[in-house]
């Protein structure tokens, strides 16, 4: 008989392989980034590993995260985001194009359905 205390036994090697050995740090085991942060994000709102800019003001004074394996991303479920969340995500990367982009584009959204 088992013994139903036992914790589930986590395959690493696994995720790791699934990840493609990518992972995400954030500010909180969840993700999310400071909003000084210029660096390009994954779903979760973390910084991919080896995506970092030099020229991030974040990332300069404090390079320290919290990291998970892409995954696990949190965010990934999230893929699929409103386009006003894209827009507010584009914003906060500082991507004027992309939120204008995202804008626009859930403006034809609503305006052209049925």
């Amino acid at each position: 008989m088992e013994d139903q205390n036992e914790a589930p036994v986590r395959d690493v090697q696994a995720i790791m392989e699934a990840s493609g050995y990518v992972r995400h740090g954030g500010v909180m085991a969840r993700g999310g980034s400071y909003v000084s942060c210029i660096c390009p994000k994954a779903p979760c709102g973390g910084v991919a590993a080896d995506t970092e800019r030099a020229d991030c003001p974040e990332h300069a004074l404090n390079p320290a995260q919290v990291w998970h394996w892409a995954a696990e991303c949190p965010g990934a479920s999230s893929a699929s985001a409103s386009p006003l969340s894209q827009a507010g995500e584009a914003k906060r990367r500082r991507g004027i194009g992309a939120e204008v982009d995202a804008l626009v584009g859930g403006h034809q959204e609503l305006t052209e359905a049925p």
